[in-house]
């Protein structure tokens, strides 16, 4: 990216800071504004575009990495890769257990190992502990 604030100067004893145009500011504002809204879209820290800068990329790789990383970034939030596949298995209906007969039996979820032997007349779709879906065939 352009460099649009003119950089500080070490000098024996500290820093040479340069002197701001005000007029040169409120004319450039709004070009300012959009340089610095792109920059800070991309959610890295200087320090992660300078890495980046470090491997030689070009300024439309850096966007377009950081775009990336805002997509991963959200999906993050929703779960990681395995809970996505837990849940997609949770959605194949597995059959329940069997254990001795109707009356003192147990039917056990594959999943949880919960005992849903007294919610077979409910007629759930899911295990209601662990979410699983059932196969009451």
């Amino acid at each position: 990216m352009e460099r649009l604030t003119i950089p500080d100067k070490k000098i024996d004893g500290g820093i040479e800071r340069a002197v701001v145009d005000g007029r040169e500011v409120r004319e450039h504002a709004m070009a300012l504004y959009w340089a610095l809204k792109k920059y800070e879209d991309t959610n890295l820290t200087p320090e992660e575009i300078n890495g980046l800068k470090e491997n030689n990329l070009s300024d439309i790789k850096i966007i377009e990495i950081a775009a990336s990383l805002r997509k991963l970034k959200k999906y993050e939030k929703i779960g990681t890769v395995e809970e996505f596949q837990e849940a997609i298995e949770r959605q194949q209906a597995k059959k329940l257990l069997f254990y001795g007969d109707l009356e003192d039996g147990k039917m056990i979820c594959q999943n949880c190992k919960e005992d849903l032997m007294d919610l077979a007349e409910c007629g759930f779709n899911c295990c209601p502990y662990c979410g699983q879906r059932l196969d009451w065939s």
